[in-house]
């Protein structure tokens, strides 16, 4: 949900529904569409330190396809673990223990369309462009890392902002049909949503990853953003913005993983591994998460479990993928400043699990 003024989505938390109003990408900026106007170029590291481990950039490209079968493999729940090609078992295990946290990168040897890892001096600007408003910045630094010495450290003012680095490379290989992993540590989260008489009083709506295209609707051309990993306030939720349509969205509010009902206090100062899927586009289309191995099946949307608003979404044809923080209202109430930090960003055309 972005800093507009046009109606928003529908979310069901405690037995209340609840109008989120404030919705429209960017409106601010005189932007329809959901990523234009974004900022190129390196983007160094902090410490000016020598990097150490894999560099940026692709493991797979379009030019090898064909030696992945050229196509989709697999489900995304192809058995606990799987290895291709001779690269590292691919582990689907929830123990986080499994996860290489502290340890070196996995990236070299991870087979995958694309691994960053943040280890080189600057981050990879054939790989990677930067898409921002409002007021943030995003550094290479070695504050913490999952893996490795280093990690994309975003830091925001508690006014709306965005941070985001995108990705086109992967798509020629992968088509509508493609697999994320990262990990993101939060320094701090907002409080639970309070409603109290139905009216929400500190509503704060997040996004950390998000896919994005063209979709076509009578003979319009609009630029919709799939947000898979965020949440409102605590509570998980995947949504579609700046379609045809209102604003819409699927949240996690009946079937999480115990110990995963949402983004809180036990979860901050800490590495969460975020894994998604994206397949298909309109009617068929797909979207699935998972948080440190388990799927949150309320955050799967299909034509089967639209949201509250029971109609199918304008999902496009997908040619971005986006990683970092967007956040839609103040959070002055909570916080002066917002610090995260994004590493070991995976993208293919198998699910990639946390382990890898």
């Amino acid at each position: 949900m972005s800093a507009g003024l046009r109606t928003g989505i529908f979310v069901r938390l405690v037995g209340v529904t609840v109008v989120l109003l404030g919705c429209g990408q960017d409106a601010a900026a005189g932007r329809a569409d959901a990523g234009s106007g974004g900022t190129a170029g390196a983007l160094a590291r902090r410490d000016g330190g020598a990097g150490s481990g894999g560099t940026a950039g692709p493991t797979g490209s379009a030019g090898d396809a064909g030696g992945r079968d050229g196509a989709v493999r697999g489900g995304a729940d192809a058995g606990a673990s799987s290895a291709r090609d001779g690269g590292l078992v691919r582990s689907y295990s929830t123990d986080r223990s499994e996860f290489g946290l502290g340890g070196a990168s996995r990236c070299a040897a991870a087979d995958v369309l694309l691994c960053e890892d943040f280890e080189a001096d600057q981050l990879d600007t054939k790989t990677w462009t930067l898409d921002t408003w409002g007021m943030g910045s995003a550094t290479i630094d070695g504050t913490r890392a999952a893996r490795g010495k280093h990690a994309l450290h975003i830091s925001e003012p508690s006014a709306v902002s965005r941070v985001m680095v995108r990705e086109t490379k992967t798509f020629a290989a992968t088509g509508n049909h493609f697999f994320g992993r990262f990990f993101l540590y939060l320094d701090a989260v907002p409080d639970a949503l309070q409603c109290p008489g139905g009216t929400c009083t500190n509503l704060v709506h997040w996004t950390a990853a998000a896919a994005g295209g063209s979709y076509v609707e009578n003979a319009m051309t609009y630029h919709p953003d799939v947000r898979a990993v965020g949440a409102v306030n605590q509570r998980l939720l995947v949504n579609l913005d700046s379609g045809p349509k209102a604003e819409v969205g699927v949240n996690d509010d009946k079937a999480a993983p115990v110990g995963y009902t949402g983004v809180d206090a036990s979860h901050v100062k800490q590495w969460l591994c975020f894994e998604f899927e994206y397949a298909g586009e309109g009617a068929s289309a797909e979207v699935r998460v998972w948080w440190d191995g388990q799927e949150h099946p309320d955050l799967h949307y299909s034509s089967a479990h639209r949201g509250d608003k029971g109609e199918l979404w304008a999902i496009p044809k997908y040619d971005h993928l986006d990683f970092g923080f967007t956040h839609y209202q103040d959070y002055g109430a909570f916080v002066s400043k917002f610090d995260a930090w994004i590493d070991e960003i995976a993208v293919d055309d198998q699910r990639i699990g946390c382990g890898l």
